[in-house]
């Protein structure tokens, strides 16, 4: 949920809207969004990037630990078995 809200909050300023509280207005590719529009595109394609790698990397990665182990465990039991 947090990646939700930092992604959806830092999305306008991602994509370089800028609101004029003052006068009202929103405007696209103003100057002041130029100066600011890198650091709001590596936080959220980092979060996001690292969220789906954490989402489904880690489960990979420890079912490959888990079959490995298995295998090894296999193996092992087919050389005892031939001794």
């Amino acid at each position: 949920m947090k990646v939700l809200n930092t992604v959806l909050g830092l999305l306008p300023l991602s994509l370089g809207t800028n609101t004029d509280e003052v006068e009202r207005a929103v405007t696209v590719d103003a100057p002041a969004t130029l100066w600011w529009m890198a650091i709001p595109n590596a936080i959220v394609f980092g979060v996001t990037f690292a969220t789906l790698v954490t989402a489904a990397g880690t489960p990979c990665a420890l079912m490959l630990s888990t079959r490995l182990q298995e295998w090894r465990a296999t193996r092992m039991g087919a050389r005892l078995d031939l001794r």
